[in-house]
């Protein structure tokens, strides 16, 4: 009799579990939210970030000291956003994901990481969302030249320095400095030359850099000039307050769908971002999942989750 119990009750729990998962697809539209992502059929979207590489002495503390510390780091804005996307794909209770995910579901994984240096490292398998600029993010590189892009970034004019690699004597040097083209040695590794941020890959003895301007003069003259232009029209836009989506649907020429979320401020990239996160039902219904896409918005410079459309146009 115990027995039976013990199986009845495993019966009544599995069907409320079914009952409980039903209800909550519905009434998260959860369904449509995969299929706009591109991720109906995925395991897994990949959200990637910009890598913004700091040289030795290039970083400043709380206390406005310049510190030795080198490395990538992520912009704490797209970061941020990045996350409140992964969490619209996560289930309210996590001991019912757990059990859905194993049962019913095989739901989705959503992984946040930063963009490679390398292109045989980006995972081209899955749906993409790429966040910030090709300038730091090699994924929205790939994407502007993919045949359906309509945007694209336009860099303002800026030095060149040159960098080689051979001697661990690195000197610091101040952001308004206006100092000439410069060589920077950095370590000879594991036999050969190598990328300050990434000793295992390596590189050319001497590798020209773009956009590394010691002079705060001519950054504020780059940041200026850079603008994003949309094809078809001819007049390009250069605002800090203005932020993109696109979408590119998966096709014949695109395995799967790609999210391309950028703009020439972290305020912009951020608003955009949220700007999808909220409004993604109404550009469902309006796109499905099989028409791409690009939208422009304005963001409130008080408060990124205020924004307006500037520009909405399908693409063909």
């Amino acid at each position: 009799m115990d027995i039976v119990i013990n199986v009845l009750s495993d019966f009544i729990f599995l069907g409320i579990t079914l009952l409980l998962s039903w209800l909550f697809i519905l009434l998260t539209h959860r369904g449509k939210l995969r299929k706009f992502f591109g991720a109906d059929n995925a395991k897994q979207l990949i959200i990637y970030l910009s890598n913004l590489r700091v040289l030795t002495f290039g970083s400043i503390g709380h206390s406005g000291k310049k510190y030795s510390f080198q490395g990538s780091v992520v912009s704490f804005g797209e970061f941020e956003v990045a996350n409140q996307i992964k969490e619209k794909f996560s289930f309210l209770i996590p001991d019912l994901n757990e059990m859905l995910h194993s049962l019913i579901l095989n739901d989705i994984d959503v992984q946040v990481t930063i963009s490679p240096l390398d292109e045989g490292k980006i995972i081209k398998e899955n749906p993409i969302i790429s966040l910030g600029s090709p300038a730091y993010n090699l994924v929205s590189k790939i994407i502007e030249d993919t045949p359906k892009n309509i945007v694209e970034f336009n860099e303002g004019k800026s030095s060149k320095k040159e960098i080689s690699y051979s001697n661990p004597n690195i000197p610091p040097w101040g952001i308004g400095s206006d100092t000439d083209t410069q060589i920077y040695d950095f370590p000879n590794i594991a036999g050969g030359t190598a990328d300050p941020f990434d000793p295992v890959h390596e590189l050319q003895n001497r590798t020209t850099y773009e956009n590394f301007s010691t002079s705060s003069k001519d950054s504020q003259e780059a940041l200026r000039e850079t603008t994003i232009k949309i094809k078809g029209f001819e007049q390009p836009f250069g605002s800090t307050t203005i932020g993109f989506i696109e979408r590119i649907a998966k096709s014949k020429e695109n395995d799967h769908t790609l999210f391309y979320i950028a703009g020439l401020s972290e305020l912009a990239t951020k608003g955009a971002a949220y700007y999808l996160l909220t409004n993604w039902r109404y550009l469902y219904k309006k796109y499905k999942n099989d028409k791409s896409f690009l939208i422009a918005v304005t963001i409130n410079e008080q408060d990124y989750k205020t924004s307006s459309i500037s520009f909405e146009k399908e693409i063909v």
